[in-house]
């Protein structure tokens, strides 16, 4: 699981290219997006409220510690024998499958709904609301077979045509993301970026609905991770009785329907409650009655309520090293990137870009942070290890400062980083970005702290010069990490679109042998190393705090994202 999507012009074809390395093999590598949290204040009056003096009225910062006070209260009388309670770094953004872009969203949306493939308590993939498929014509048509009397969560049947309109809706109108670039690239259906440029109706596209539990989809190259795709929450199944009956208000906490193993229940004190959903087609095989995210978008204090038993796990969002203790659990890397906005003018000139990449050290910045440096932009996988490497030469970098216009780092102007306030690495990762770029280059970084959520809106709306960006991806492949600098042309706010790497992509998704997908990756990666989009900075793991009264989730690889597997 995990979400977000990018793009950058101008190709670097002089002064010194990233070096490549020998290849390697190291463990599997899954991966999330990281980004923050709000928090929530109400009120209730019918006219406006006479003000107090300023001196009198309750700080923000009052007012968030009120809040914490009652969400603590509240979960100290949660009864807790039956209910699962899990942190959020932030409110979710969205529930609509089609325009989430943040883990937190996606982390209420794996427990509403569920794909025609998931993964099992052991992390092997296999049918959920198909019991079977069928692959014919080498590879170019699955035909997906649904179980018998699956239903919504409000009794209504669940058919074939609820994928096929979800799936044409989120290619027309979904948000850009590597899950949506995923479903109308990187899937092959037939027809679908004809479609999505409006060159296609939707009659022609590779969606077939041979019956009311049968769904054929027709490619126009094989992709051998298609089953793995469909377990994506772009590709969720939604239910088409509901969304025209409420048309502008389908995805609203209170309003889903379901196709999951929970459905929502309410909200109260920004803590997000599920009760377990009666239709789901494996509902006896639930064990646990009900769940609570709750939204604390500060780290230390997911951790100081689990440590007093306040909840079962810290949450989708990895912690920094520093704030955990014995009970630490590792999943997935995570990738850290220095992102430019290349929409800047600045940041449109490649030899600049390229300058800030050679004056960072991201060894020192692994030894003073965490992790391992960043050396690519997708992490060492089971089976791809990028050659790409990006040398630390402060000399190199200020002779490209000069090439690209600057003949040292003082006529740059002040530089403004973004990154969320709450999470420590994040912190980390900006204060060490600061020292090294003023020592190296002479720049100086002004630091811009947002909450979390208002951070995931700046990035969305490109408003920043630089910022910090975590990935990941729901798949050990390269594709699920490259295809986040990949998706429709004009949609990514920083800027960067690139011809010849969407066609390394589009070759890549064409082949289904190992070993020719992997060059085309490979292009793929030495184009990104350079046009530099980003700086990948360190590749570190997923780590969080699972409670003992957890059962189920000792699995090398389990799916901590599908809470339905767990028991209490």
């Amino acid at each position: 699981m995990g979400m977000w999507s990018l793009t950058a012009s101008a190709a670097y074809s002089h002064g010194k290219q990233p070096r490549q390395r020998g290849r390697s093999l190291t463990r599997p590598a899954l991966a999330l997006l990281f980004l923050g949290s709000l928090m929530l204040l109400s009120c209730q009056s019918e006219a406006p409220a006479p003000q107090a003096p300023a001196e009198q009225r309750p700080s923000s910062s009052d007012q968030r510690a009120q809040a914490e006070l009652a969400k603590r209260a509240l979960l100290e009388r949660l009864p807790a024998e039956k209910t699962l309670r899990v942190g959020l770094s932030h409110r979710p953004r969205t529930l609509d499958p089609a325009q989430a872009v943040d883990d937190q969203s996606a982390s209420l949306l794996y427990q509403c709904y569920e794909g025609l493939m998931s993964h099992d308590a052991q992390g092997h993939l296999g049918p959920a609301l198909a019991e079977r498929f069928e692959v014919g014509d080498a590879g170019l048509s699955y035909t997906f077979f649904l179980r018998p009397d699956l239903r919504w969560s409000d009794g209504v049947a669940l058919e074939a045509s609820d994928f096929r309109a979800a799936w044409l809706r989120a290619m027309a109108e979904g948000a850009a993301s590597p899950g949506m670039w995923l479903l109308r690239y990187g899937a092959n259906i037939k027809g679908a970026q004809a479609y999505r440029a409006g060159t296609l109706s939707a009659d022609a596209v590779g969606i077939e609905v041979v019956d009311a539990r049968t769904l054929r989809v027709h490619l126009e190259a094989p992709q051998p991770e298609l089953l793995a795709l469909t377990a994506q929450p772009s590709f969720f199944a939604l239910p088409r009785h509901h969304l025209a009956a409420h048309p502008e208000d389908w995805s609203a906490f209170s309003k889903l329907v379901c196709s999951g193993p929970f459905s929502p229940d309410h909200i109260e004190e920004n803590v997000f409650f599920f009760k377990k959903n009666p239709h789901y087609w494996a509902s006896a095989d639930v064990s646990i009655e009900g769940l609570a995210f709750v939204v604390m978008e500060n780290e230390a204090a997911r951790v100081a309520a689990f440590t007093e038993g306040l909840l079962d796990w810290t949450g989708p969002t990895a912690l920094s090293a520093p704030v955990l203790t014995e009970a630490r659990r590792a999943q997935y890397p995570v990738v850290d990137y220095l992102l430019f906005n290349l929409k800047q003018d600045l940041f449109a000139i490649p030899e600049v870009r390229h300058a800030f990449a050679l004056a960072l050290d991201q060894g020192q910045l692994a030894a003073s942070v965490g992790g391992q440096p960043g050396t690519s932009f997708a992490p060492p996988l089971p089976s791809f290890r990028s050659r790409l490497d990006f040398p630390y030469d402060p000399a190199q970098a200020l002779r490209m400062l000069q090439d690209g216009g600057y003949a040292d780092g003082a006529a740059l102007p002040a530089l403004r980083y973004t990154f969320p306030r709450g999470q420590a690495t994040a912190l980390a990762i900006a204060q060490a970005l600061q020292e090294q770029l003023e020592a190296h280059l002479g720049v100086t970084l002004v630091l811009e702290a947002e909450e979390p959520l208002a951070f995931m809106g700046r990035l969305a709306a490109g408003d920043f010069e630089l910022a910090h960006l975590s990935h990941g991806a729901s798949s050990p492949s390269p594709l699920a990490f490259l295809s986040l600098w990949a998706a429709d042309k004009d949609q990514h706010p920083w800027g960067f679109t690139d011809l010849l790497f969407a066609q390394s992509l589009a070759q890549a998704n064409a082949v289904q042998a190992r070993v020719l997908r992997n060059v085309y990756f490979e292009e793929a990666e030495l184009r990104l190393g350079a046009l530099m989009p980003a700086v990948p900075l360190l590749v570190r793991p997923h780590l969080s705090l699972l409670a003992a009264r957890v059962q189920g989730a000792d699995a090398p690889h389990v799916p901590l994202h599908l809470l339905h597997h767990f028991s209490l």
